[in-house]
């Protein structure tokens, strides 16, 4: 009978540290998406160019909760930046900031 507690009590001490990691795991805020817009027809999303096809197949799988960071160059013509914000508009995205590079 004294085995069998000790028993558990062990399983309990190993299983704990790991129900803790995965439970920070799970609290965890996701990690921004950074999005650069290249030009008319190319993106580059962390790090990786993507066509703006591509980029629409991307935002049709996203949860409406990712955090999404745009980096605009500030002389680039805003039609790109109006188009973009319309995809994410109807997508109904809530956390979408917009950051100009000079």
């Amino acid at each position: 009978m004294r085995s069998a507690v000790k028993l558990r009590l062990w399983l309990y001490a190993l299983l704990l540290p790991v129900l803790l990691v995965w439970g920070w795991r799970q609290w965890q805020p996701p990690q921004p998406l950074r999005v650069v817009l290249i030009s008319a027809d190319q993106l580059r999303v962390n790090g990786q160019p993507l066509s703006w096809s591509a980029w629409q197949h991307e935002l049709s799988r996203m949860d409406t909760a990712q955090p999404i960071v745009i980096q605009v160059d500030a002389h680039q013509p805003s039609t790109e930046l109006v188009a973009l914000m319309q995809m994410l508009h109807a997508r109904n995205l809530q956390h979408v900031t917009v950051v100009t590079t000079p």
